[in-house]
């Protein structure tokens, strides 16, 4: 009887020591998953702090950056002046008045017709003296100077004005090819920060050959008066004075 307790009394130690021995296992290996986890879990808090860290400094130097090129932008462009300057070889039509919005163009005797200055207003005007004041810049400055040399030059050539029927409506855009010195004055005047006007010299070529062809037409065709020519006899009497032509 006694073998027999302590046979049974034995059987339940190894099974106490089995269930201990399980019991230590899945401690160990819970403990394990739990320390597995808080590393994941640090790890990733560690990264997505790192990231946000990043985004931070990207976004800071990307601020900083963009302010200095701002900076530098305002630094280096200038701003291109506006000066108030009246002509008196513009052909002023009845319907244009003062704080009207008005193209400059030019005409030339063969038809073709270019605009000088676009959109600008009109500040005063002195009929009188057929002068209009307007603001221009120097790049539209030294094309009006091109556009009333032409008129000087090529006979029949007419600078006008049209007027805008809304302010606000569509600009129009500069197409007149000035002179070649015109070009080079614009192309190296220091004031002009940037050159609006689509440079062309072939077209100004083709425009000259082309007016000076017109020219030479018309002055075969003007009568030539030279120092022989004697006028018509008017047949007053001599008492009063004869010839109107002496």
């Amino acid at each position: 009887m006694s073998k027999r307790i302590r046979k049974m009394s034995g059987g339940l130690k190894g099974k106490l020591a089995v269930a201990l021995i399980a019991v230590a296992l899945l401690s160990i290996a819970f403990c394990l998953v739990i320390w597995m986890f808080f590393k994941k879990y640090n790890s990733e808090k560690e990264y997505l702090t790192r990231i946000t860290e990043l985004e931070n400094l990207l976004s800071q130097k990307t601020e900083y950056e963009t302010d200095n090129t701002i900076k530098e932008e305002k630094e280096t462009i200038k701003v291109e002046k506006v000066r108030e300057t009246e002509y008196g070889f513009i052909s002023l039509a009845s319907n244009i008045s003062e704080g009207d919005y008005v193209d400059i163009r030019i005409r030339y005797i063969d038809g073709s017709d270019y605009i000088t200055a676009s959109h600008k207003k009109i500040i005063a005007i002195d009929r009188e003296r057929g002068s209009v004041i307007i603001p221009v810049t120097e790049e539209e400055l030294l094309l009006l100077d091109s556009a009333e040399h032409d008129k000087i030059l090529y006979t029949g050539t007419k600078v006008y004005l049209t007027k805008y029927y809304n302010s606000d409506e569509n600009i129009s855009i500069v197409n007149y090819s000035p002179s070649l010195n015109i070009k080079n004055l614009i192309k190296t005047n220091p004031n002009i920060n940037e050159i609006s006007i689509v440079i062309n010299d072939s077209e100004r070529d083709g425009l000259e050959e082309k007016l000076l062809s017109y020219n030479e037409e018309y002055t075969r065709d003007e009568v030539e008066v030279t120092e022989d020519y004697n006028g018509p006899v008017s047949g007053l009497p001599e008492e009063y004075g004869g010839s109107i032509w002496d």
